[in-house]
């Protein structure tokens, strides 16, 4: 590691420095002093959670690529530069060191110095780690100058950008469901008075903000989401349809419904296995697969699986399949045996937009989702929503409605059409331009 000056940590009233030595002025005045607004070139910096790498390492799915194909969209129209945290597989990855920088762990043993109490005033999180990455994030930014910071996700680091580089413009993009359960009021209004800007991915969002808040008067933008729509395609799912059934050990006659992603009570997944074990009974064409892996997630959840795996222990192995944690390829073939998707999302934890949903869309799946957060702007009239508190129920009645093939079809080419015509990485590009251009005016 370079040689660098020790770093300056900054309370109400003084200043700590490795050495011991305090000084009179605060990080805070410094920062704001050294930093100059003018620029021969507008910058647009994007400062990703602590927890993301840019650009994507290996096989990543989900947010890392919804920040990253955008940026490079936009990379000829504009001057952007991007700082994520540093992951130890970026020696083996060529790429623009000058686009994209990283933030480490440095200054973490400095850190476990300071009081906690003072980490926590500071940084609002006290993991000295956390910290150190913040920190040298902040230096990088404040090196860079940028004219707009987009912070991505990290809503503790979207403030201390906030703070730290005050003449910049701010804008936070939300890409969950549930920002009005998780901040109070006093919070809600430092959003409103530190930000120029907040992207959201689903305009419930809004909708519980101003139901909690009364009010949400800062410029805002609802952007969804985005696919790979060369991957999630109806010409791939046709060409591996007839090998992808033979590996699922699904007969030309047999229906396969999926479900792919986290295994987590909140995505109804014991409604989704009750429910089609109803459906069975009546329909014993029936198959279901639920992909997925708790050893990959947080906070897994191995008692979950082990229930639902007794609910259909007393049918063979081949009638519901717990094939675990699928990569891009073996997910590719799964979407392509499937007939229909669920997503059962439940109220408590909310759903922004479903990759599984819009992916399913994109190779021509019919759809059938509860009516919560951000699904029912996903799929729209192109497949079937139901009640998440009578999810059960409700969805064996839709799988009656989905065993004609007829139908299915009807649906699959209804959301292959909206997904293609309105999920591509583009669209986002376009709206998170236009939305920077409008602020740009203020």
């Amino acid at each position: 590691m370079s040689q660098v000056d020790p770093p300056i940590l900054a309370s109400e009233s003084c200043i700590f420095i490795p050495d011991g030595r305090l000084r009179l002025k605060t990080e805070v005045r410094k920062m704001v002093k050294s930093f100059t607004r003018e620029s021969s070139k507008e910058t647009i910096l994007i400062l990703v959670s602590n927890k993301k790498t840019l650009p994507p390492l290996g096989d990543h799915h989900g947010i890392v690529d919804l920040i990253d194909h955008p940026i490079r969209l936009l990379l000829d129209q504009e001057n952007i530069k991007v700082i994520s945290f540093w992951d130890n597989r970026l020696k083996n990855l060529i790429y623009d060191p000058s686009i994209y920088y990283h933030a480490d762990s440095r200054y973490k043993n400095v850190f476990s110095f300071i009081p906690y109490r003072v980490r926590k005033k500071i940084f609002r999180v006290a993991n000295p780690e956390i910290c150190s990455r913040y920190f040298h994030a902040l230096q990088i930014a404040k090196k860079i100058r940028p004219t707009f910071i987009i912070t991505h996700v990290d809503l503790k680091l979207a403030l201390l950008a906030a703070k730290f580089l005050p003449h910049s413009k701010h804008v936070y993009y939300y890409h969950g469901s549930i920002l009005h359960n998780n901040i109070n009021f006093q919070q809600w209004n430092e959003l409103e008075t530190r930000f120029d800007g907040i992207v959201f991915i689903t305009k419930s969002v809004v909708e519980g903000l101003k139901a909690k808040f009364g009010q949400c008067n800062i410029p805002y933008r609802v952007i969804l989401n985005a696919i790979d729509l060369e991957w999630a395609h109806p010409e791939k799912r046709n060409a591996l349809r007839e090998v992808a059934r033979r590996q699922w050990r699904i007969r030309p006659e047999e229906i396969l419904i999926i479900y792919a992603g986290r295994l987590q009570p909140t995505k109804g997944l014991m409604p989704l296995v009750k429910g089609f074990l109803n459906a069975y009974q009546k329909n014993p064409k029936l198959r279901l697969v639920i992909a997925g892996d708790p050893a990959r997630e947080t906070y897994g959840n191995f008692q979950l699986v082990d229930e639902l795996k007794k609910l259909s222990s007393h049918l063979p192995d081949y009638v519901v399949q717990y094939p675990g944690w699928l990569d891009r390829e073996n997910l590719q073939f799964l979407y392509s045996a499937a007939d229909i998707s669920v997503l059962l999302s439940m109220p408590e934890e909310g759903e922004a937009n479903s990759l599984f949903l819009m992916e399913s869309m994109g190779f021509g799946i019919p759809c059938i989702a509860t009516r919560v957060g951000g699904n029912p702007e996903v799929i729209e009239d192109t497949g079937i929503l139901i009640d998440p508190l009578n999810a059960e129920q409700e969805l064996s009645r839709a799988l009656e409605v989905l065993s004609s093939s007829s139908i299915r079809e009807q649906f699959g080419q209804k959301a292959a059409e909206r997904a293609h015509s309105f999920f591509s990485y583009q669209r986002v590009a376009d709206e998170l331009l236009d939305f920077i251009n409008s602020l740009r005016l203020t």
